[in-house]
């Protein structure tokens, strides 16, 4: 028996030193399983029980789970645990004999398992491992169960309560054990994530004082994105809100204003970035169609998301550091952008106060216009061409409207992109309209300009969200004292596509055809004496007598001087169409059957569009009258319907020789 063996000084001593390897497993360094183990094999030892396992709770805290054993088969452990787990509380393998102990907080015992009803549910498991007996004890700590001690023999053992009280006694101690165990355990994984928290945060402040430097260096977002994406391991896309690349990585560097830049087909971010304005990952589509992970981060300044940091297939997760990475990325763009909002709004005013001086003719000072355009960058040297920007109508909108939601924007929207494309531009506001004087080294090739009209119209559709632009090229000049004459050229181009109902497009004059031609024509007043007199009286009968002649005559043009079709045009019989040719003919002396006659009124018909289209402009600038002779000739002509009869037909598109 137990107490006979205990009545041994030796025996006790034996007792002591079991207890002592237990307090020293909780000294070590050992895992908790390799110290619940030792406490398994002491009892086993000490008792010469042929089992010995340790059970703690699931952090659940709905099954208990074998942590440390001696004696039983790896095998059988891992069956028990995954298949057959100690269910603590009712149900299937619920209220066995630990886990009654761990929620009794007392010893339970099974004498034979093959004879209790209690243990029927495991007397097949432990025929099969070979087990007879069993003594549960509950490990507590400050009253509460932190597991069990569990004890087999393979006969049948009765467990006196001497026994019990031993090993309740060792289990106190097993207990204090996987306590200490734990708070070691504890200790070590903090001061491995304290480690990895340093470690993160020295490589952050590098990646910050690195990022920074850039920044102070004024290498530009290109810089900053090599920068990242030297950290990350990944192709970084610095884009903004539109889907506008503005900068890459020195893999993807270029200017093509599109997310393809990368690679990559960029997704629009999901709508709760603005919620959150976290790091995330999300997915892509390279070149090839093949998916890759991307992260990307908001960039914002104020409450104001401007941009958006994409770091394209990284190498791994979106762990501590990488998040840091993107949040000083983010920080360093938006210092960045808002770097050049400043620069941009400065430049903007001063470039647009000399843009001011050199269309209004006030070049007398050249050496001091010198100085101000160096200041620029700008070269008054060379050839310029002179760009008009306005918004397009819309149906349903009026231009006050427009004024209010889009014209404020459009001088700042031009300058920036001027500014990215690298072009060597002034721009201002001048009267409801964006004006670039671009400057090009010698050369007569007007496709720079275009180029930058064509860049300027695309950009601005998706930063106005959907509105549309139109850009007019004035033609170049070598001489700086005639940009005016470029300014009012492409201004009046400009009118020329509005009034013809022109969206969306870059006009210059070698589009306009004759009508280009004639606006380039210098001596306006004698344009305007040569329109005069040749449909001059056509306007005075109309005026006069309340009659369409003008109206018929453009319709008659246009439509090849084919009657039927003048008259199906104008909703009126055929004969009334042949009896107002007639009529105009006789006012003007002509015959229009014959090819001079018939040109040289199609080639004022043309004169009168640019002269209207040349007023119209003036008086939407505000920039003077015409001479008394236009103001007469145009006389009746100022509607929106361009007409000049009093029933406000609509006036038709002029035609062309």
């Amino acid at each position: 028996m137990v107490t006979d063996r205990l009545a041994s000084n030796a025996e006790f001593r034996e007792l002591l030193a079991g207890v002592a390897r237990i307090s020293a497993a909780v000294n070590t360094v050992e895992p908790l399983g390799n110290v619940l183990s030792t406490v398994a094999e002491t009892i086993c030892g000490f008792l010469d029980y042929d089992f010995s396992a340790v059970l703690l709770p699931d952090p659940t805290n709905q099954i208990l789970l074998i942590q440390g054993f001696h004696g039983l088969s790896p095998a059988y452990v891992e069956t028990v645990n995954s298949q057959k787990p100690f269910r603590i509380g009712t149900g299937p393998y619920g209220e066995g004999p630990s886990s009654r102990a761990f929620r009794s907080l007392q010893p339970v015992v099974i004498r034979d398992f093959l004879h209790d009803p209690g243990a029927s549910p495991w007397a097949g498991v432990a025929i099969e491992q070979g087990y007879a007996s069993l003594a549960a004890i509950p490990l507590i700590v400050s009253g509460q169960a932190i597991g069990t001690m569990n004890s087999y023999t393979r006969s049948i053992h009765d467990f006196a309560p001497e026994e019990i009280l031993l090993l309740s006694t060792v289990a106190n101690q097993a207990a204090s054990a996987i306590v200490a165990a734990r708070l070691r355990e504890q200790e070590r994984a903090t001061i491995v994530s304290l480690e990895s928290a340093r470690r993160v945060l020295e490589r952050s402040e590098e990646i910050h004082r690195e990022l920074t430097a850039v920044v102070l260096a004024d290498a530009g977002l290109n810089a900053i994105a090599s920068a990242l994406g030297r950290t990350l391991a990944g192709r970084v896309v610095i884009d903004d809100t539109a889907g506008v690349v503005l900068a890459g990585s020195a893999t993807d560097t270029g200017h093509e204003g599109s997310a393809m830049l990368a690679g990559a087909s960029l997704p629009m971010p999901p709508p709760d970035l603005l919620d959150d304005r976290q790091p995330r990952v999300l997915t892509c589509i390279d070149a090839a169609g093949t998916e890759i992970p991307a992260f990307l981060a908001p960039v914002t300044i104020g409450r104001e998301i401007v941009a958006r940091l994409w770091v394209l297939d990284p190498p791994g997760e979106l762990g501590a550091l990488e998040r840091r990475a993107l949040e000083h990325g983010s920080t360093v763009i938006a210092l960045e952008l808002l770097k050049q909002r400043i620069a941009n709004e400065v430049e903007t005013r001063l470039g647009g106060e000399l843009l001011d001086d050199l269309l209004d003719g006030r070049t007398q000072d050249l050496h001091a216009l010198r100085a101000r355009a160096s200041h620029l960058k700008f070269d008054l040297a060379g050839r310029h061409a002179a760009l008009v920007v306005s918004v397009d109508e819309r149906e349903g909108t009026t231009e006050p409207e427009l004024a209010s939601s889009h014209h404020r924007q459009l001088t700042g929207l031009v300058s920036l992109v001027a500014r990215r494309r690298h072009a060597r531009a002034l721009v201002g506001e001048r009267h409801g309209s964006t004006v670039v004087l671009f400057w090009q080294p010698a050369t007569r090739d007007l496709h720079p300009a275009r180029d930058l009209a064509d860049t300027i119209r695309t950009e601005l559709r998706r930063a106005l969200g959907g509105a549309t632009v139109s850009v007019a090229v004035g033609p170049w000049v070598d001489d700086l004292t005639d940009a005016p004459r470029s300014h009012a050229i492409a201004r009046g181009a400009a009118e020329l596509a509005r009034r013809a109902g022109k969206r969306d497009q870059t006009v210059s004059i070698d589009d306009l055809g004759v009508y280009g031609l004639l606006m380039t024509v210098g001596q306006l007043d004698e344009l305007i004496a040569f329109a005069a007199a040749t449909i001059g009286p056509i306007r005075d009968y109309d005026q006069r007598r309340g009659s369409d002649l003008l109206p018929t005559l453009r319709a008659y043009l246009r439509a090849s001087c084919r009657t039927a079709d003048a008259a199906a045009a104008l909703v009126v019989h055929p004969n009334t169409v042949s009896y107002r040719i007639r009529r105009i003919e006789g006012l003007l002396d002509l015959d229009l059957t014959q090819p001079e006659a018939l040109l040289q009124v199609q080639l004022a018909l043309v004169v009168d569009e640019v002269i209207a289209a040349e007023a119209a402009a003036r008086s939407r600038a505000g920039s003077g009258a015409l001479p008394a002779d236009a103001r007469r000739h145009t006389n009746g002509r100022a509607g929106p319907n361009g007409s000049g009869s009093r029933n406000g037909a609509r006036h038709p598109e002029p035609a062309t020789a």
